[in-house]
This record gives C-alpha cells, structure tokens and sequence, in this order.
C-alpha cells in the first residue's frame, strides 16, 4: 500500500531537481555558444580526423583564456560518425536539433561532406569544411577553408612537369567523389598540356585498401617505358601506410617515380616508417617546418595544449584555425552567433595565416592560399622546394570541367551558379539535359509527361534530370517507396534524391535539331532493362553521364517494361516490339543529325531489344554506325545472344560484355525460362567468348544495395569509371585502357576480369 506514495515523493523530488536543483546548469548552458565538432574519431579515417577534433578544442581552448565571444565562453560538443558517411548526417542533424549549436567545424571525405549539405540547408546552420577537395559546389551554409584543384592539385602537376620533366602520370586514388572528380580535372588538364591518353594510368582502391603488390607492380611497370613518370596521390587514410612500404618493399625510390601527394600530412607520417617515402613530395597550402612567428608560436601552444612536445602539425589544423579565426570575428562583427547574420558577414574577412601572409574569404566562400610543394624528409617534416609568388583565391568550377563559366557567388547575386556570361544565376550545374526516343505510351502535357507500358509507336522528347548535391558515384537515389508518383516523380522536398524536372515532346525534325544543338560529334544511348520504369531508367542515364562527365549528346531508348516482376514474360515480347524503333533512333542519329560516333550501352533485357535489332540492320547503313556498344549483363538465352553476336560485332568498330556468376537476377531469369543467360559466366558453360568481342568478368564486383549484382555496370565505382573511358577512347585491348584487368586464358578462351 506504500508503493504508490514512495512513487510519488519520488516523482516530487525528480521534478524538484529539474525546476530547481537543475536551474544553475541549465543557466550556465544558456551562457555558452555551444560549437560543433563533427570528425570522425574511429574507423578508417580517425587517423586523419582525430588530430582536428583535437585542433577545435585548443582553438576553443585558446578562445576562452581571452575570455570567450561576445563575453561568453565557449562549449564543444563533440560526435564521432564513425568513417560513416551517412552517420555524418545523423550527427549534423543531432548537433543542430539537439545539442543546438551555433557552428559545426568538420567532415574531412567529399562523401561525408556531401550527405551533411541537405541537413545544413535544410536547418539553416554553418558548417566550416578545413580538407582540400574537388570543387565544383558552393553552399550558401558552408565555408571551405581547405584547397581546391587549383590551389594544391594542378600547382603539383605544373611543378613536376617543369621541375622533373614528368611525361607519363599515374593518378592514383581512394574510390569516392574527392579522387574521381580530382582526377578527371588533371586528366583533361593534362590533354590540354598535350599529354596522351596511353600516358595516363588512372587506378582507384577502396577505403582501407591494404593489398598494393600488384597495384604498384602496374605502376612500375607503366613506369619503365622510357619516359620520366610520376604519381598524383589522392589515396586518403589508413591506406597510404601500406601504398608507400609497397612502394619500398619493390625499389622504387623517389628519383625513379616521384609520388606527390594531395593527402598525406606531417600528421600521417608520424604515425609510420618514413625511409620509404624520403624525396617523395606532397603539395599543402601550409607545412609545420615554415618558419614564421605566427606558426613557431602556434606550434608552441598547440604541443603545450596537447602536453606531447612531438606532437606535430598539418595543413587541414591550419585550415581549421583559418576557419575558427574567421568566424570569431564575423560572430564579433554581428554581434551575434544568428546563422543568417554570420553568413552575410563572413565574406571579406580577412585573417593572418600561420605562413605569414593573409587568408580571405571570397564571395564563394572558399579563401585565399599560398600553395607550397614539400619534400618528405627521414623526421617526417618537409623541406618546402617550391613556393607560388603569390596567394591564389579558391576557383569554385575547373576550367578543365564543363560549366567552367559558372561562380559562386553569395554577397552580389546571392547564388552558388551565377553565369559570367548571362549576368544570371539561371543555370543549375546540377541538372542534366537528356533526349529521349521511347515506344511508350505518353499521355499528359509538356513539363508533366507520363509514360506507361502499354507499346507504341515510337516518339520523342526531352528531358531535364536535376542530380543531388550529396550524390556518390554509383548510386541513384529517389524519394521512399512509399510517396505518391506526384511526390516522387516532382518531390518539391528532394534533397538528396535524383528528380525529374522537365519533360516534352518532340517531333522528330525537332528532335533532330535538338541533338545538333549539343554541339557534339558523338551521342551516348542508353537502353534500360527489364523491371525498369521511365523515371528510373532517366536517372540511371543520368547517373551514368554525370559520374564519367559525359559531353556528347545522351539519349535515353525506353522501350515498355513494366516495372514489375510479374510482367517478365510480358517485357520480353515488348522487347522484340521495341526492335524497329531502336533502329529508327540509331538511323536518326547517324544519318539525319550526323553524329559522328554513337555508342550504345544495353542492359539486361535491353540486349533483347538491340542485339535483335542489329541483326537485322545490315543493309541500313554503310559503315558500322555505333562506335563502342556495351552489352551489360545480358538477360538473354544464351544461345541466341551467341547466334546475333556476329551482327553486333559487325555494326560496332568494338563490342564489349560486361557478365559475372554473382548476378542472382540472371540465376532467377534461368530458373524462370529453363535456359542459361548471355551475361552468366557460371561454370559449366562459363563466359561467353567470340572473336571480335572483348569479355570482362566482373564477378569480384557488384552493388550489395539490392542483394542482386545485376547493375554493376553503372553501381560499382570502378567499373563506371572503365565504361566511361572506352566510350570516350575506345582503347583495346581492355587491359590497356584499365590496367587493374587481368588477361585469362583458359578452356573457355581469352577474357578479361577483376581481381
């Protein structure tokens, strides 16, 4: 009977706690300006992110020995997303919501980056971003204080080739958006600079990667043609320790391959064996070893923080304090920690580096920086060997990468992509213009189309698909499988997701014209497979174009698939319905628009429709009208797909197949019809092998999203990456174009496949 009233005073005193005994707490949170620190303390890339979480609490630290901002002290609060990009988000949104903080100082990977920008917008807060990255974006709610491309990638490929006479390059990175963008920014500078495509060596690992025997073998390899040849590293984490003792353990020394690397820090090296790295090179915008008062005091009080008199320093702290520096006194300026008013004020500030000059922040919120090439010596510090005459503000878009006339430009027109040639921020560099032919039913008026799967005959369009900011490679995002088509087709609240923004019809004069407008010599069709819907299949295509920065006309082939497993036996009579159509489109391109070279790329049940189409179209044209045709995991009876494989050798100047024994969606299609599937390399039969046909086993890759492996060809990174460089190259064999494949001979033949 005395439960209930022990309950009770217990509840009283809980409650007297939290209005009165809780009051001196509460006020003196209130009193604080919370600030958060959002690096990754465990995982993979702790080894880097540690240090700058380490760096907010000594600025924090420093900051309130002088009393604090705005007369209150300040108070980290401190996550860990675990090297867990899409944790990142969830911290972000817990700093912000939760902990309410005033500023967040963190991520270190695009990819993280990348899935915290839809939170920051959303819930209007200030992210400081201090790692040098790719470019390409500016965010209204972000400060990048770290480098771009040409503030630290394309100053170290200017000094190698001047300073070491580089001819050959090997450009090597971990597998995400920082390395790939990166890359193709230096490759297209390095054709501009005459450079050829068989000069360059481009190879990407995954986080973590720690098997680099034969990664580094290629290397040397590649590097034993007579030409002076050198390496662009953009391999992040814990990999390195084991890329640069690999490099050690086969002989390759710095005066034979100079490796320069856009990621590696005093910071990295002090955890590791340097003998194998001395001479090798790396480009920052700061080094520990320059001597200036403002870095020989900061180094001081950061190893007294720290109580580690060892404890080194590294450009991403330096970009740290920049950033800390500039939002202390934009905060200063307002008066206030109000996002709205922080954000206005920040552009035009200016703060003293650590290397002696002055860092600015531009109206695209990136800031000015000196760019200095070091060398590795056997201590772990640098000897600066080259320095820029001058600072050099942050350029938001490459020139090497289209929309290179868009800025930044947050204090005058108030957007991320004002065009200097329109005077208007009209352009979204997000959006992707797709052309579309299509024996679908259409219904519906310009701008809201609608495609069913009833076949038809064909038509033409076209199309806009609007690519989110937080888009990883690889991947196609929609909104959950639970929204209205409205809400998924036209979500007006998609961050993150891929949308269809744009969408009409075309006549075919028009259409004509419309491909002519691109101004390109080549097209790229793409036609989808089975299960696919018109939206999913335009995302897909859009994926594709933007994840290997396609600049030829794309055009999507959409033929009445269903969408349904239930509609198997259904497609596939639409399939072969589809056939003349294809034809049609490919004799538009070539013979009425001109297109120079058209490469077609047909998945799964897509074969179907163009392998048939092929065999039947060896009058229509003189020449061979496709340049490369890709046929990815074919979901057709393997005999037939061997008996057409003659006309579709015959029609394309190389013909490429992409299969694997791991694509449980071909094992159901067998199970379904009784036959075993062109894309299946499963014993017995194995792969399909025919002269004329380049075959790659992509068995050891695939996308775990789905559990299926059947879209690998535009899920899995390294394989987007060797698709989009035979379409712009057509390089055979294929192991010259993507040396990481392995040649095999044995009693099925010669193919390639990865290891």
């Amino acid at each position: 009977m005395k439960r209930p009233f022990v309950t009770a005073r217990l509840f009283a005193c809980v409650a007297s706690i939290f209005l009165f005994g809780g009051a001196d707490t509460a006020k003196a949170s209130e009193d604080t300006i919370k600030v958060g620190v959002l690096h990754s303390l465990s995982g993979t890339m702790a080894i880097s992110e540690t240090t700058l979480k380490d760096t907010v609490l000594f600025m924090i630290d420093q900051q309130n020995k002088k009393g604090g901002v705005l007369g209150r002290k300040l108070e980290a609060v401190v996550v860990d997303p675990a090297s867990n990009w899409p944790m990142f988000a969830e911290k972000a949104r817990e700093l912000i919501t939760k902990d309410k903080v005033s500023v967040v100082f963190g991520c270190w990977t695009s990819v993280s980056r990348k899935s915290v920008l839809p939170v920051f917008k959303e819930l209007n807060s200030i992210l400081f971003y201090p790692v040098q990255y790719e470019g390409e974006e500016s965010e209204r709610n972000v400060f990048y204080t770290g480098a771009v491309p040409n503030q630290q990638a394309i100053p170290a490929v200017d000094y190698l080739m001047k300073e070491a006479n580089v001819k050959r390059w090997v450009l090597a990175g971990t597998d995400y958006v920082y390395p790939r963008t990166t890359n193709k920014i230096l490759e297209a500078y390095l054709r501009s600079k005459g450079v050829k495509e068989e000069d360059i060596m481009i190879s990407y690992t995954p986080f973590g990667h720690s098997d680099w025997q034969t990664i580094v073998a290629d290397i040397k390899k590649f590097g034993s043609a007579g030409k002076k040849t050198a390496v662009v590293s953009t391999i992040n984490g814990d990999a390195n320790i084991p890329f640069y003792r690999e490099l050690g353990n086969q002989g390759i020394k710095a005066t034979d391959i100079p490796v320069v690397t856009l990621s590696i820090g005093e910071e990295e090296l002090a955890g590791i064996d340097t003998k194998p790295l001395v001479g090798h090179l790396a480009a920052w915008n700061y080094f520990q070893s320059i001597k200036t008062p403002a870095n020989e005091k900061f180094i001081k009080d950061w190893q007294a923080y720290t109580k580690n008199p060892k404890r080194t320093t590294n450009d991403p702290m330096e970009a740290t304090y920049i950033g800390f520096k500039m939002w202390v006194k934009a905060v200063e300026k307002t008066k206030s920690v109000d996002a709205d008013e922080v954000i206005d004020a920040l552009p035009g500030i200016e703060v003293a580096n650590l290397t002696g000059g002055v860092a600015k922040m531009l109206p695209n919120h990136h800031v000015t920086k000196p760019v200095f090439i070091g060398e590795i010596k056997a201590d772990g510090q640098f000897e600066v060997v080259s320095k820029t005459p001058e600072n050099i503000a942050g350029s938001l878009f490459s020139d090497q990468l289209p929309d290179h006339d868009l800025v930044g430009d947050w204090v005058n027109a108030k957007c991320k992509n004002f065009d200097q040639r329109t005077k208007n921020c009209t352009r979204d560099p997000q959006v992707i213009e797709l052309l579309y032919a299509t024996t679908r039913g259409v219904s519906g008026g310009d701008h809201s189309l609608m495609f069913d799967d009833v076949p038809s005959k064909l038509s033409f369009g076209a199309l806009q698909v609007r690519v989110p900011e937080g888009h990883e490679f690889g991947k196609v995002d929609r909104p959950g499988l639970f929204a209205s088509f409205t809400q998924w087709i036209f979500a007006k609240n998609a961050e993150g997701k891929f949308e269809l923004k744009d969408s009409k019809r075309l006549d075919k004069p028009a259409f004509v014209r419309s491909v002519q407008d691109f101004a390109a010599d080549e097209a790229l069709v793409f036609v989808h497979g089975f299960k696919h819907t018109f939206e999913e299949s335009a995302f897909r295509l859009a994926q594709i174009v933007w994840d290997i920065q396609y600049k030829g006309v794309p055009v999507l082939f959409a033929w009445p698939s269903g969408g349904e497993l239930a509609q198997y036996l259904d497609d596939y009579d639409n399939a072969e319905f589809s056939r003349a159509a294809f034809l049609e489109l490919l004799r538009t391109l070539k013979l009425d628009a001109k297109v120079k070279r058209v490469s077609v790329i047909a998945h799964s049940m897509g074969n179907r429709v163009v392998e048939g189409a092929l065999a039947r179209s060896e009058r229509m044209f003189q020449k061979p009208p496709i340049f490369q045709l890709v046929l990815a995991a074919p979901d057709v009876k393997r005999s037939n797909f061997m008996q057409e494989l003659p006309a579709s050798i015959s029609q394309a100047s190389g013909v490429t197949l992409y299969a694997s024994e791991n694509d449980y969606a071909l094992k159901a299609s067998k199970a379904l019809r009784s036959f075993s599937r062109g894309g299946d390399t499963s014993p017995p039969d194995g792969p399909v092998i025919m002269t004329g046909l380049d075959t790659i086993d992509v068995s050891t890759l695939g996308d775990e999203i789905f559990g299926m492996h059947h879209d690998t060809f535009a899920a899995k990174l390294p394989l987007v990456d060797e698709i989009g460089r035979l379409i712009k190259t057509g390089i055979r064999p294929p192991d010259e174009r993507t040396p990481v494949l392995r040649l095999v001979r044995d009693k099925h033949g010669q193919y390639w496949r990865y290891p």
